[in-house]
C-alpha cells in the first residue's frame, strides 16, 4: 500500500500522482484541506483537527485541517485509519520545484516526507519546475504523461531494490519538458534565488512587507539547481540524521572537558 499526500490540497499534480500510484499498488490519500505551501514539517498542537472525506472517481480522498506533516502523523497513528502499514509515502506532485537546501527545508511537500522518515517510512517527494508566468489558480503539470512514466519508473525501482544506502527521502524535481530528459543524481545547492523583502504601505500609512525571491542562482556546480536548469530530472537523496561521527568527536573535544 502507498500513502499519498501533498501540500497543495486537491490539485492537478495530486491527481496525476494518484493515477500513477494506483497502477503500482493500493493507495490511501490524506491531504491538507487547504493550500499549505512552505510550512516545512510543522505540526498543529494548539487547536483540534477536523477530517472530512470526498470521493474522486472511485477513490476516497481524506482532507485534514492541518499541515502535510499532520496528515502523515494522523495516517500513521490514528487507530484503524489505514488498513495496513504503507510501504512508501509519496508526496506531490508539487506545482513548483523544491530545489536547494533553502527550499527543501521550507517545503511542505518535503516536510511530509521528513515526518514519515522519523517513523521509519521511506518517502519520495515529487515536484515540477514552473516559471513565474505559470503561477495562478489553474496551474497544470506540464508533459503529464512523461511525468507519470518517470514516477512509475522511480517508485517501482525503490519498491524492488529499496532506498539508496543511508537515504530516507528522495527529492525528485521534474523540468517543464520531461520527454527525453535524463535522470541526474545530485546534491542540493544552498540557495535557488536571491531573497528580497519588499516594503509597502497600507492606505492608512501602516507598513507591511512581502518576502519574495528575485532571479535564480546558477547554483553550485553539479547541484540540483544547476542540473534542473539544464533540463534534467534531478533526484537528491536525503537523510534525516543531521549529525555524523566526525561532528560528534569534534564537539566532544570542545565541550566534554
Amino acid at each position: 500500500m502507498l500513502l499519498i499526500t501533498n501540500d497543495d490540497g486537491i490539485s492537478d499534480g495530486l491527481k496525476i500522482l494518484l493515477y500513477a500510484a494506483s497502477k503500482i499498488d493500493s493507495t490511501e490519500c490524506i491531504i491538507p484541506s487547504r493550500q499549505r505551501s512552505a510550512v516545512s514539517k510543522s505540526l498543529i498542537f494548539h487547536k483540534p483537527l477536523r477530517l472530512s472525506t470526498e470521493k474522486i472517481g472511485k477513490r476516497n480522498i481524506h482532507h485534514l485541517s492541518g499541515t502535510p506533516a499532520d496528515c502523515v502523523l494522523f495516517a500513521l497513528h490514528k487507530r484503524k485509519f489505514l488498513p495496513s502499514r504503507p510501504h512508501l509515502l509519496l508526496s506531490g506532485i508539487n506545482l513548483g520545484s523544491n530545489i536547494s537546501l533553502h527550499s527543501i527545508y521550507s517545503s511542505g511537500t518535503v516536510g511530509a516526507c521528513i515526518e514519515a522518515a522519523t517513523y521509519g517510512l521511506p518517502a519520495i517527494a515529487f515536484s515540477q519546475h514552473l516559471y513565474s508566468k505559470d503561477w495562478g489558480e489553474k496551474k497544470k503539470i506540464k508533459d503529464a504523461k512523461e511525468v507519470e512514466k518517470q514516477i512509475l519508473k522511480i517508485v517501482r525501482t525503490v519498491l524492488k531494490y529499496g532506498m539508496p544506502s543511508g537515504c530516507d527521502i528522495l527529492n525528485v524535481n521534474f523540468p517543464e519538458k520531461v520527454k527525453g530528459a535524463k535522470i541526474i543524481i545530485c546534491s542540493p545547492s544552498m540557495h535557488r534565488y536571491t531573497p528580497t523583502v519588499l516594503s509597502r504601505k497600507h492606505p492608512y500609512g501602516v507598513p507591511y512587507y512581502w518576502i519574495v525571491g528575485k532571479g535564480y542562482f546558477h547554483g553550485d556546480k553539479g547541484s540540483d539547481v544547476e542540473k534542473l536548469r539544464e533540463g534534467n530530472i534531478t533526484i537528491t537523496p536525503l537523510s534525516i540524521q543531521p549529525t555524523d561521527e566526525k561532528m560528534l568527536l569534534s564537539a566532544r573535544k570542545l565541550f566534554e572537558i
